[in-house]
């Protein structure tokens, strides 16, 4: 009688690896069927924004990060002295307001002021964009008055900066004199960057002698925290 205890025992082995093939690749088209089945959820519009708000590491160490007055919140965002109320206004649906300063400089005079909004869609995001743009162009020269002294804005016409990590970004340089004798003019610089429903808006102020510095930082901020805004990391 032939020993068949080997062939028996290979047959097993054999089975068992066989079995475990079959295994995996159920276990395969399980983890693919829940992935299509259970996609990740969207991040809400608070944490959109919340991601992208400026840090401590954003900065030089020299300046620090204050958290907004009050007031700020129900400021609008597509504003001009010159220009009417956006539309989009209305469905903003998360925004913070953080200013960057140092020194004993204050949230009502800083080195810089961030503010990030998250509209409903992408679609309204977008137009908030283009509304902001439009904006800059009717309100490229102006002047206006408070508290009895005149101010003259002039801003240089609104461009692209292909450094920034969102593409669909625009920058704005402006010029500010007053009436005041003595008083020397000044420099806001403007980064604003749209990606998908998030508008990431970023105010650097100085005197116009401080131009380089002012950019420079501004463009720090609008940089670092533009990727976090793109990527979400």
């Amino acid at each position: 009688m032939r020993d068949t205890s080997g062939s028996t025992q290979l047959a097993g082995r054999t089975g068992t690896r066989r079995a475990g093939r079959i295994g995996a690749c159920i276990a395969a088209v399980a983890a693919a069927v829940l992935m299509t089945a259970a996609p990740a959820q969207a991040a809400t519009p608070a944490a959109l924004v919340a991601r992208t708000l400026v840090s401590p590491a954003d900065i030089p160490v020299t300046f620090r990060v204050v958290p907004p007055r009050d007031g700020w919140q129900g400021d609008a965002t597509v504003d001009a002295i010159c220009a009417p109320k956006a539309t989009t206004e209305r469905f903003r649906r998360a925004r913070q307001v953080l200013a960057v300063v140092t020194g004993q400089e204050t949230m009502d005079s800083p080195s810089a002021l961030q503010e990030v909004v998250a509209y409903d869609t992408a679609a309204r995001a977008t137009l908030a964009m283009k509304e902001w743009r439009a904006a800059g162009v009717r309100c490229a020269t102006f002047t206006f008055t408070i508290f009895g002294t005149t101010y003259t804005s002039k801003s240089a016409p609104m461009r692209s900066d292909a450094s920034l990590p969102v593409t669909d970004n625009t920058v704005e340089t402006t010029t500010m004199t007053s009436s005041l004798k003595g008083d020397p003019p000044g420099l806001q610089f403007v980064v604003v960057q749209r990606h998908g429903q998030v508008l990431n808006v970023v105010r650097g102020y100085g005197s116009l002698r401080d131009k380089e510095r002012v950019i420079r930082n501004t463009m720090r901020i609008a940089r670092n925290t533009g990727r976090r805004q793109a990527t979400g990391r």
